[in-house]
């Protein structure tokens, strides 16, 4: 006997890995290759996975815990889970990351709520109070944008990349312009969402998630929660029951 008994969670994101352990939500490891997750396998048996990109980082995974002899579960989207029912005809469409994420918030508040999660790509989803998954948005996230710009316009300069502003002012060079404009596209993301979920009823929640969070500090209310890992934390449910 390996003496193995954990199940580890893995969110593969696009721009990088998330794992932990069941039971041990708030202990999470942040991994740039699939490679290293080997340190974490030494007591694992069981291995969840949620993959909403980087392929060639999931076939790595995959292989290491074959040669470990882990068994995997790679989770996809469904079209009805927990009440809550896809908006998708094909449900396996949409990313996995966005339906846990959904799960994870409708756990916590069973009104009707969006999620916005503003990372890479800055994605947005309603749901009613009925548990109708109505659909959602995605969008450039903050980086994307700035890069975006840089690139595609000869004279823009941009500040440096992983500095962003949180406070919302009127550039007077160039950088600080594209920095504020970007982030006006952002806080715009967030006022949209309030716009549309508006229209559901005044009970409703706006749940905030992402490395960007902290973008949209200086508009928090009583009706938006930041909500931390919640790929992870729709693992743990889809895994818990």
């Amino acid at each position: 006997m390996s003496g193995r008994s954990s199940v580890l969670f893995v969110d593969i994101g696009n721009s990088r890995i998330k794992c932990c352990y069941q039971g041990n939500l708030n202990d999470v490891f942040i991994l740039e290759d699939a490679k290293k997750v080997t340190a974490l396998l030494q007591q694992v048996t069981h291995c969840v996975v949620a993959a909403v990109g980087q392929q060639q980082q999931l076939d790595i995974l995959c292989q290491i815990l074959d040669e470990f002899h882990i068994t995997s579960q790679l989770l996809t989207t469904t079209k009805e889970q927990f009440g809550i029912k896809c908006a998708y005809e094909q449900p396996a469409k949409m990313g996995i990351d966005r339906w846990l994420a959904i799960l994870a918030c409708q756990q916590e508040y069973k009104g009707g709520f969006a999620v916005l999660d503003l990372g890479t790509a800055m994605t947005c989803d309603f749901v009613d109070s009925n548990g109708q998954h109505l659909g959602g948005w995605i969008a450039p996230g903050m980086t994307i944008m700035k890069n975006a710009l840089q690139q595609r316009t000869e004279k823009v300069m941009t500040n440096a990349q992983n500095q962003h502003p949180v406070l919302l002012q009127i550039g007077q060079n160039t950088a600080d312009c594209v920095d504020y404009g970007c982030l006006a596209a952002v806080q715009g993301f967030l006022h949209s969402a309030k716009l549309i979920v508006s229209r559901f009823s005044p009970q409703v929640k706006i749940f905030v998630a992402g490395g960007d969070a902290n973008l949209l500090e200086q508009l928090t209310d009583e009706q938006i929660e930041i909500i931390v890992n919640p790929v992870l934390k729709g693992i743990d449910r889809v895994i818990s029951g």
